[in-house]
């Protein structure tokens, strides 16, 4: 869906700090007047609202929330809710939906909290995911009306393009004496909701392991297009600044909790240019505390306003402003990731208002899990990234060349399967000099495919064992010479193989291999080439790898799917090609592990 914009900031009023100024920036209305006008309001929304959304406990009845949102809605537009609805339903006539985007232009500034009386929030704390009015009911979980937060009075990023696969690196922290997180539920909601896009490489999904900061660090140098935090997050004093910073909590090589303030994330961001970055965390948006008893705050102190307020930072991120649930932070991924990047033309914020939407069907407007999740953006229509189509990096010479290989390839690959479908043992043994030599011609074609490619990662397979083993041979071509760095190659998860054991390749000096329950297998290596330049014309070994078979139906063919291989090449990351591993079934092995 495509948005009209109402976009407003709010400040201080300089003569009286208890009272705000609203200007309308931007809007669909032609009433220059509307643009230069001051409202004048007076914050309706006081610390004990505020405790309550905060309280994690005891969730606000319906009426009591309603009751909030209007006072929210009432104090972000001040006289001016003719104008939003005017330009709602002129958005609506075209087709289109309004986004209600809020700057913030400086915070108020708050004394310690009076002795009695409600006591006024900052700027920076206004839950304007809250906003409620009778016509829209709660603006920001429509889908039609998204509601973000702005660093400035004009968004000044435009969407990055970003061509095919879209890469998103994922962090699942979970230090010991910290509860635990349901990463892994998370992380299936977010596979699941990517599901096609995986399949055609238009998105890959990388996972941060270990999930310590140094690591974190060293995989953002290989490129990646979004940067998601599954953790914890809260407040943490440092012996240098008594005042409490938004902290993450990320582990170190010990499973204890290493804090990682703003400044440290943004000094990690900044030379990857990563233009998304997603906190499914605790705290990650709410402002850093100032005074014991309440958190007023300073404007971008938390983590989110802090990153994407710097000039080099993401384009925008997505954070909690409270403690989220396991459960909702599973449902908010798996809504949020399906619209943003299954969507043509999709906004940040309105894949945003497409979860809370969810959150709210889920746990009900009462459960405030639905205002948890906050957008602040900097980006021109909202987009943070333009996908382009997906594009073969296949020249037109090699197309051809590869069309006849891969026509006898699968029409042998079909013969194969025809045989494994006979029943009568009578006609398989008669079948079976045909079937090996089916598997003497595909593994040549294999070989054949593998030279047209420039820079191709194989993985070769070949028949599995009475005991269901087999061993593969991961290889590395070339298609100019060059110095081969670092590497890192990912599989796709397989319900048929299970990984046994990997060892390093003869041309490798050493290779590690990652086989975590609920993460794919990586296979990792350092300095490959030694600092030499490695030729165009052997295929280099990179590993030898063992996997065993688990599937119980006696099938002929098998495939072991590589999921991307990222190649240090002559000092740049880059995408190579890969191909997949055929496993060559045998019906002893059937027999075996049916027994």
């Amino acid at each position: 869906m495509k948005f009209d914009e109402f976009r407003i900031s709010i400040e201080p009023h300089l003569r009286d700090s208890s009272k705000w100024i609203v200007r309308v920036r931007h809007c669909s209305l032609p009433v220059p007047a509307l643009l230069e006008e001051p409202f004048v309001c007076e914050p309706l929304v006081t610390r004990q609202d505020l405790d309550q959304l905060r309280n994690n406990r005891v969730h606000p009845d319906p009426t009591t929330l309603k009751e909030l949102g209007q006072r929210v809605f009432q104090t972000m537009l001040p006289h001016l809710s003719w104008a939003y609805r005017h330009c709602y339903e002129t958005a609506q006539r075209k087709g289109k939906g309004l986004r209600l985007t809020v700057s913030r232009l400086g915070t108020t500034a708050m004394g310690p909290p009076l002795a009695a009386g409600p006591i006024t929030i900052g700027i920076d704390e206004l839950p304007i995911e809250a906003a409620f009015h009778k016509t829209f009911s709660f603006i920001a979980a429509s889908p039609k009306t998204p509601v973000s937060w702005a660093v400035a009075a004009k968004p000044d990023r435009d969407a990055k393009p970003v061509a095919a696969p879209l890469r998103v690196l994922t962090v699942i922290s979970e230090p010991r004496h910290h509860p635990p997180v349901a990463g892994n539920a998370e992380k299936k909601a977010i596979l699941k909701s990517l599901g096609p896009l995986l399949t055609n490489n238009a998105v890959v999904v990388n996972f941060c392991h270990p999930p310590t900061f140094q690591e974190l660090r060293l995989r953002l140098q290989e490129g990646y297009h979004v940067l998601h935090f599954i953790g914890h997050g809260a407040f943490n004093a440092i012996p240098a600044d008594q005042i409490p910073q938004p902290h993450l909590y990320f582990e170190d090589d010990k499973r204890r909790s290493r804090p990682v303030d703003g400044e440290q994330l943004y000094m990690a961001l900044t030379s990857s240019n990563v233009p998304l970055v997603v906190l499914t965390a605790c705290s990650t948006a709410a402002p850093s505390p100032r005074f014991p008893n309440h958190y007023p705050g300073l404007a971008f102190e938390g983590l989110a306003q802090a990153l994407v307020e710097r000039q080099a930072g993401p384009s925008a991120v997505v954070a909690m402003q409270f403690d989220i649930e396991n459960e909702a932070a599973r449902v908010f991924s798996s809504a949020f990731y399906e619209k943003l990047l299954t969507t043509p033309d999709c906004t940040v914020d309105g894949a945003a208002a497409e979860a809370r939407s969810a959150l709210l069907a889920e746990f009900g407007a009462h459960n405030r899990a639905w205002l948890t999740p906050s957008v602040y953006s900097r980006c021109r229509d909202g987009r943070v990234f333009r996908l382009e189509k997906l594009r073969s990096r296949l020249t037109n010479n090699k197309r051809a060349a590869l069309l006849p290989i891969d026509t006898k390839l699968q029409a042998y690959r079909e013969n194969q399967e025809d045989i494994a479908s006979q029943k009568i043992p009578e006609i398989r043994a008669a079948l079976r000099s045909t079937r090996q030599h089916n598997e003497l011609v595909i593994q040549q074609l294999v070989k054949d495919r593998a030279r047209v490619f420039g820079n191709l990662v194989s993985l070769y397979g070949g028949h599995t064992g009475p005991d269901g083993t087999i061993e593969c041979v991961l290889t590395l071509s070339l298609g100019a010479a060059g110095v081969i760095d670092d590497a890192r190659v990912s599989f796709r998860e397989s319900t048929e193989f299970e990984f046994v054991r990997g060892a390093c390749g003869r041309d490798v000096p050493e290779a590690r291999f990652r086989n975590l329950p609920d993460l794919p297998l990586e296979v990792v290596v350092h300095h490959m080439s030694g600092g030499r330049v490695w030729d165009v014309a052997p295929e280099y070994e990179i590993a030898t790898l063992t996997f065993r078979l688990t599937d119980t139906s006696d099938k002929s063919l098998y495939d072991i799917k590589l999921a991307e291989a990222r190649i240090q090449f002559n000092g740049k990351w880059r995408n190579f090609d890969t191909q997949d591993g055929i496993v060559f079934g045998s019906e002893a092995t059937a027999a075996t592990i049916s027994e």
